[in-house]
């Protein structure tokens, strides 16, 4: 059955603007979210000791992500679907899988806070960030926020930017994607260099001779 004919503009109208809503309930969802993850984090950075209240928001906040995450994979889909049955041509608009792509970072890099640095946070309450971490597991923890917060961000860039539509390239998208991210990474990977190196004390030096002999001969 040609679906294409059997669907009214109207009702075709209806099902498209249905699937921008959705969307954007996933970026709102999980942009604000992240976001929040994101301030929470640098304000730990900072050596402040992490309570279990803001585990508590981490937790929430987390699970707040994955809503939008489920969000935007049903609307990405859905608009698969739609352009493939009644708008095919768009689906030659690399944008659109360029932006597919980077919600698959954002998944993956998801699972990997939810189950690698969540709980490296959790167990550090009372504590600094940092506390009993590696340097390695520092960086990691970090490079992980800066997908986040850097992943969540471009969708929302992409879709404010309509003249990107059959103009660039997808590998292009997510080039500048790429860089934007290894120049994020590098920065974390320097602010836990800086956090988690220990601090230096300077050598306790005996006391001058000449000292301990003015010293011996007020004693005497």
């Amino acid at each position: 059955m040609d679906l294409s004919v059997s669907i009214t503009p109207d009702g075709a109208l209806a099902i498209k603007t249905a699937l921008r809503v959705v969307h954007f309930i996933g970026l709102v969802l999980g942009l604000g979210a992240a976001t929040l993850l994101d301030i929470i984090i640098i304000r730990f950075i900072v050596r402040r000791r992490i309570s279990g209240d803001y585990c508590d928001i981490i937790d929430f906040s987390s699970k707040i992500v994955s809503a939008g995450l489920v969000f935007l994979w049903i609307s990405g889909i859905g608009f698969l679907l739609f352009y493939g049955l009644l708008e095919p041509a768009k689906l030659g608009n690399e944008k659109v899988w360029a932006k597919i792509a980077i919600v698959g970072v954002l998944t993956l890099n998801g699972l990997f806070l939810h189950h690698f640095v969540l709980p490296l946070i959790r167990q550090n309450i009372g504590k600094s960030l940092f506390a009993g971490m590696s340097r390695a597991q520092a960086r990691v923890a970090l490079a992980s926020g800066v997908v986040s917060g850097t992943s969540w961000y471009v969708p929302l860039l992409l879709g404010c930017i309509p003249q990107l539509n059959f103009v660039v390239p997808a590998w292009m998208i997510l080039s500048a994607y790429a860089a934007f991210l290894m120049g994020g990474i590098v920065l974390a990977q320097g602010i836990a260099h800086l956090a988690t190196a220990p601090h230096r004390h300077p050598p306790q030096q005996d006391p001058a001779p000449d000292v301990v002999m003015e010293l011996g001969q007020t004693v005497g």
